[in-house]
């Protein structure tokens, strides 16, 4: 057997051929993925978590950039559950803290929330403890939140319904029978007492700013 020179240049041959093999079978399964109709559409093709956090930069650095926040709203619609609930603890985070409160939730809220409210029941617990930051801008969406904590008595999804109710202070007392009827444990049995508290109280002292809305002195 020759292992001299003239080898090599068959050595090199065979492996340009494996590697053109490898290649054609990538191509195919390429080919046959695109086929199913997988990772076609937009949603699939941002549809990563980093491009998510990027589109809440972009709102958080400019809350009028209706073009990312469009993107972040329609990741709710996503059929990936956890996309959907990435997007949705973005939106929450957009309302996070004293200065967004301020800077941002009047300018965005007005989307968010009704987009938030109608993904309860398909997104889950981050739609409603996403709402818990939207304060009185929930306000026309109490039969919904009642509704959720009709349907998820013992769930994170009830209870936060439960809380962004609370957040209204008086304005929630319609909600009151449905919070009640919620089952007590030691663990939440605190909480239901703040919700309580909260709803029967004269002021709520970390309302959303609303200027047709009379304080109560």
């Amino acid at each position: 057997v020759s292992c001299g020179a003239g080898a090599a240049p068959s050595l090199a041959r065979v492996i340009e051929t494996l590697g053109m093999i490898i290649r054609l079978i990538f191509a195919f399964i390429l080919v046959a993925t695109v086929s199913r109709g997988e990772d076609t559409s937009y949603e699939r093709e941002i549809a990563t978590y980093e491009q998510i956090l990027g589109l809440r930069d972009r709102v958080q650095s400019n809350p009028h950039d209706d073009v990312s926040l469009s993107a972040l709203i329609h990741f709710l619609d996503s059929a990936d559950k956890f996309l959907a609930s990435n997007a949705a603890a973005c939106l929450r985070q957009l309302a996070e803290g004293g200065k967004n409160k301020r800077e941002i939730v009047p300018i965005i809220g007005g989307r968010v929330v009704p987009a938030l409210v109608a993904h309860i029941e398909d997104v889950g617990r981050e739609t409603t403890n996403s709402l818990r930051e939207y304060g009185r801008l929930v306000l026309p969406y109490k039969r919904q939140l009642i509704a959720a904590i009709q349907k998820h008595p013992t769930a994170d999804t009830g209870w936060f319904a439960a809380e962004a109710l609370a957040n209204l202070g008086p304005d929630a007392k319609d909600a009151l029978p449905a919070i009640e009827a919620m089952p007590i444990y030691d663990t939440n049995r605190r909480l239901m007492r703040d919700l309580i508290a909260k709803i029967n109280a004269p002021v709520m002292p970390n309302q959303l700013p609303d200027p047709d809305r009379k304080s109560v002195v």
